[in-house]
């Protein structure tokens, strides 16, 4: 099994740190794990241009986040971990789920094989907050439909509530982390 890991907030933060212990448990039971973090990364916005519809089967920006869509399409989970930032995910990890739109065929809306990407991948999405768990639940829904017309096929997320630093993350957020890892190898 293939993972690729991509940190959309502060490697050193709580969802990182949650991203780690299910790493840890999935690497244990043989996971190979590719880890990108978006900060630092030359990323570009997707620019609405339109060419991934119309002229290309991808999306024409080259930069750092090439490669990882090259990961992206070889690999069998992607695992995406951010931290709350003004009421959404984190700058870097907007962009790059905005340009995982490029991963949709021309005719998506009416197409019962909509993506590009090989059919099947699981995802784990990793969300943490200071804030309660009523707040910001609109986040993962948000993307929810673009996941699935993405074809990821299980969807787990990890929604980790009045977590602010590492040392806030609960027993029960790590336990759930590792019991997403068990049940993704045992698919």
């Amino acid at each position: 099994m293939k993972i690729l890991n991509v940190y959309g907030s502060w490697v050193n933060g709580s969802s990182a740190a949650i991203a780690n212990r299910f790493l840890e448990k999935a690497g244990g039971l043989g996971a190979e794990i590719q880890s990108v973090k978006l900060s630092g990364a030359k990323i570009t916005n997707c620019k609405k241009c339109m060419s991934c519809k119309t002229t290309t089967d991808g999306c024409v920006i080259r930069d750092d986040i090439t490669p990882i869509f090259d990961s992206l399409v070889k690999s069998d989970v992607l695992v995406l971990s951010t931290g709350v930032y003004m009421g959404d995910v984190s700058g870097n990890m907007y962009i790059f789920e905005a340009r995982l739109f490029s991963f949709l065929k021309p005719d998506f809306e009416t197409n019962p094989d909509p993506s590009r990407l090989p059919s099947g991948k699981k995802l784990v999405f990793i969300q943490t907050q200071a804030g309660s768990e009523d707040w910001h639940v609109d986040i993962y829904q948000r993307f929810e439909l673009l996941f699935k017309k993405l074809g990821f096929s299980d969807i787990f997320v990890i929604h980790a509530c009045y977590v602010d630093k590492p040392i806030d993350i609960g027993d029960d957020i790590i336990k759930l982390a590792e019991d997403i890892a068990e049940k993704i190898h045992h698919v």
